[in-house]
């Protein structure tokens, strides 16, 4: 800082003094046309906003210039889209094949025409809708970030892991270095369960096998017969999101500083709490008992689910355009642009180390809330509150092909088996009647919508899609819902 001769004259005026002499005094001139300028309040701060657009599921990409070059404006930005939630859509789709006969004319060399058959397969779509699956109303994100023991991709064109090195000179170090394919193909199985179990996006095995044996164990806290293992152990992994030992805003700072070419920063958004293998197996069941026999196809497509921030260039913004993209394969040009992402100290990086998380159901402490609890206690002073039991396996045996052995649409659902590599399999909870149960660590409040009350809630409207062999691109409207002309109708609402 440049100090003015003037600004330690000032410094050594005591502080009464320079209230009372006004600043203008040293400076006054005998011009009478010189005054002081009036005051005026500083101009209201403006957000920046950064551009962007909309790619493949309705993702966001921006190639703006600040936020490759100013971490804070990057970490901004991505808080304030991580407020759009994302949501899943759910595809049900029916076909059947058909066997055609047809008859055509031909003619042969001599001017003769004969009757040919021709047969040909068609495939005939019976039904086709979709249905989307979002957060319930005021639902916040949760801000998350990878483990450092997990592999994901930290600033190169590979995975890495982030491990603890020897102590230095200051201190303990860290140092990355590349999994293996062992570790890949452990974290990709790892990954297929924990989306299909509906577990937070930053939860590693590990933290599974361990809570759930300390908790058997009684480590935790004091044993009661009422202990509920899951649900702490889910209370626990979801109270602890930022599992890096970087920052989110230090995350961004280190893309920032990169002065690759080809880097790309990618924040992931994640829907969890809802177990889709059964929503799967229960949607699949309800076609079935229609009764229906042909090749059905459910597909949950995520939309919203990825924001991708890629530098201001034109080979960037070429690759984001999927025309160029496509025709730089097409001319051959694609194969030495991987190779100076791959191999090139300029070229390519990312990072896939953070992201938001969007709950569809989580248990809470239920003195958070403020709603009051049961009075009621046994002997050891607890409520008497139920316990949230594990499901239990009760997998429906049936064929398609026989309408006899179709099972009820309301039939339990089959669990999904825990991948081998992982240990004992740990519980999955089943539906219960109470929003309100008694865990080891006090009363638990669920806070959101179950699975069961939704496809309650969407089981007749699928009946019926299938049944009128319904086909729209739209999705179907909440059945719950009502419309806007309807509410408008004088005593409708008594």
């Amino acid at each position: 800082m440049i100090t003015l001769p003037k600004d330690t004259e000032a410094a050594r005026v005591p502080f009464r003094q320079a209230e009372e002499e006004p600043l203008l005094s040293q400076h006054a001139t005998s011009s009478a046309s010189v005054s002081a300028p009036p005051f005026e309040p500083p101009p209201r701060f403006t957000p920046y906003r950064a551009s962007y657009f909309e790619v493949g599921y309705q993702d966001i990409c921006s190639h703006d210039p600040h936020l490759n070059t100013d971490g804070e404006a990057l970490y901004r930005f991505l808080l304030e889209r991580s407020q759009r939630p994302p949501f899943v859509r759910v595809n049900v789709r029916g076909t059947h094949t058909e066997h055609r006969t047809h008859w055509v004319t031909q003619r042969d060399s001599d001017g003769r025409t004969r009757q040919v058959s021709e047969t040909h397969t068609e495939t005939v779509t019976d039904f086709d809708f979709c249905i989307d699956i979002a957060p319930p109303l005021g639902t916040k994100p949760i801000q998350w970030s990878v483990p450092d023991r997990e592999p994901t991709y930290r600033g190169k064109m590979v995975r890495e892991l982030e491990e603890i090195a020897l102590p230095g000179l200051g201190g303990i170090r860290r140092s990355k270095r590349r999994a293996s394919r062992k570790e890949l193909k452990r974290q990709k199985q790892w990954e297929e369960e924990r989306r299909g179990r509906g577990l937070p996006p930053w939860c590693p095995p590990e933290d599974i096998e361990r809570l759930l044996l300390e908790e058997s164990s009684g480590s935790l806290s004091t044993p009661s017969p009422i202990s509920v293992p899951y649900v702490n152990t889910l209370s626990a992994i979801e109270h602890n999101s930022l599992r890096s030992t970087k920052s989110l805003r230090q995350w961004a700072d280190e893309y920032c500083r990169s002065p690759k070419r080809l880097k790309e920063f990618v924040y992931d958004q994640h829907l969890y709490g809802w177990n889709m293998s059964q929503i799967e197996s229960a949607i699949r069941s309800t076609v079935v008992a229609t009764p229906y026999n042909g090749d059905l196809e459910i597909a949950f497509i995520k939309y919203r689910s990825r924001i991708y921030i890629r530098p201001d260039n034109r080979l960037s913004k070429w690759l984001s355009n999927k025309w160029l993209f496509f025709l730089s394969i097409v001319l051959l040009v694609y194969p030495f642009i991987w190779l100076f992402k791959r191999f090139h100290s300029r070229g390519g990086g990312k990072w896939e180390v953070c992201g938001a998380a969007y709950p569809m159901k989580r248990w809470v402490p239920a003195t958070d809330d403020g709603e009051p609890i049961p009075p009621e206690t046994d002997e050891q002073g607890l409520p008497t509150l139920p316990p949230y039991e594990p499901y239990e396996s009760r997998t429906p045996q049936y064929s398609q092909a026989s309408p006899s052995s179709m099972p009820s649409p309301r039939m339990p659902l089959p669990s999904l088996p825990s991948p081998s590599g992982f240990g004992a399999s740990f519980p999955t909870p089943t539906s219960t009647s109470s929003r309100l149960v008694q865990t080891s660590s006090g009363p638990k409040r669920l806070v959101g919508i179950r699975e069961g009350e939704w496809f309650r809630k969407w089981e007749g409207a699928i009946t019926r899609a299938v049944l009128s062999r319904y086909r729209s691109t739209t999705p179907l409207e909440d059945p719950g819902a009502i419309p806007g002309t309807v509410r408008t109708l004088d005593g409708y609402f008594g």
